[in-house]
């Protein structure tokens, strides 16, 4: 008997689920598509610009490590947290200096994303941009950092 109870409720939980992981990853796919009028669309449906995925990625990080600045943008003039992070632990401008992306990485710090907030591995921009020997970078991290 109580079998019969409890599965159509954990059956209704699951297609809940499932249901917002598709509303998820069709957001996802927006942001890799960087169609903001799908974006718009989306928005307009209610979806979260700093949910996560099942993977802890957020769609800030996301679309930066994907290099996706059309997307990037669209999610920070919507909401979307400059300091926002992976399932790591990886802030977006973490990402922008990883994939060596300038512009990112300027509009990021115009936002405020802290290049000295660490991941999981200890990791941060700063240290990241110092590995890749980026004296420029460096300077404008510093300065910014000087800043917050």
């Amino acid at each position: 008997m109580n079998r019969m109870i409890y599965f159509p409720i954990i059956f209704v939980f699951a297609c809940s689920a499932c249901s917002d992981a598709t509303e998820i990853q069709e957001f996802y796919d927006a942001l890799r598509s960087e169609d903001s009028s799908l974006l718009d669309a989306k928005l307009a449906q209610g979806v979260d610009v700093n949910n996560a995925r099942l993977d802890g990625w957020r769609p800030l990080p996301f679309s930066v490590a994907n290099r996706k600045a059309v997307s990037a943008v669209w999610l920070l003039e919507n909401g979307a947290g400059a300091n926002s992070m992976d399932g790591g632990g990886n802030n977006a401008i973490f990402w922008a200096v990883k994939v060596r992306d300038e512009r990112l990485i300027t509009l990021l710090l115009h936002r405020r994303a802290s290049p000295c907030q660490a991941g999981v591995n200890g990791e941060t921009a700063m240290s990241m941009a110092a590995e890749y020997g980026n004296v420029a970078l460096l300077k404008e991290l510093g300065r910014c950092q000087d800043e917050h």
